[in-house]
């Protein structure tokens, strides 16, 4: 009962903040039609249109109020710009959605020292840094995920470099329906203590980012483990 009131509730509010846009749209309106020269009104009214998910009814709005700037910029109308590029841009995949964005906020960041007032401030630096997650996105790759969702194998494969056959601990891919596949390490080392037993992989490149593992310990006596 909870859930299904939660759920209405829900919905009651996301009917009330489409009416609310609704209403704004409409008044925004009334103040563009009122002076169509104003470039803060086609600017607000290009706003609303993004946040409704109506992008070309977006990027009219907002070109019509640069061109009402007659050769100056506007940090907020640029935004808005890469905004509704990097959301509703028809490109082919994402890398094009976000350079068509990029191009956008790079405009923003050269009026840096140029627009002085706090809010243009705050947008160019927001834009700065919307280039530079971009750039960093670009050269930023996944270079493997495995989850071992494959049959259960004496050895783990895909490229997986292991080191057993010296201090009694084997590695194997374990795929059982109740947890999925694991890389699992099991037996107990007789031959040494603080004998290291490992698996692990050749990662190209020059620059490494982060590396994610998430281990699961069963049964360990007198054991360390990491990565």
């Amino acid at each position: 009962m909870i859930a299904v009131q939660d759920e209405s509730r829900g919905t009651a509010l996301q009917r009330l903040a489409q009416e609310r846009r609704v209403n704004a749209e409409t008044l925004l309106r009334q103040v563009r039609d009122f002076d169509t020269t104003r470039a803060s009104s086609w600017t607000a009214l290009g706003c609303a249109y993004a946040s409704m998910g109506r992008p070309d009814e977006a990027r009219t709005a907002l070109r019509a109020a640069a061109m009402n700037l007659q050769g100056k910029s506007d940090p907020l109308i640029i935004y808005a710009l890469g905004y509704v590029e990097y959301y509703y841009a028809p490109l082919e995949d994402p890398a094009a959605r976000l350079e068509s964005a990029e191009r956008e906020f790079a405009q923003a960041v050269k009026l840096k020292g140029q627009a002085t007032d706090p809010a243009s401030v705050r947008i160019i630096s927001d834009c700065e840094k919307a280039v530079e997650e971009i750039g960093t996105w670009r050269v930023t790759s996944l270079r493997f995920d495995d989850r071992f969702e494959r049959e259960s194998a004496k050895n783990l494969g895909a490229n997986w470099l292991e080191s057993e056959d010296k201090y009694g601990i084997l590695v194997s891919l374990e795929n059982v329906k109740e947890r999925g596949g694991r890389a699992k390490f099991s037996g107990k080392q007789a031959i040494a203590d603080y004998g290291l037993t490992t698996m692990g992989r050749e990662v190209p490149g020059e620059d490494f980012y982060a590396f994610e593992a998430t281990l699961y310990a069963e049964r360990v006596d007198k054991t360390e483990y990491g990565v």
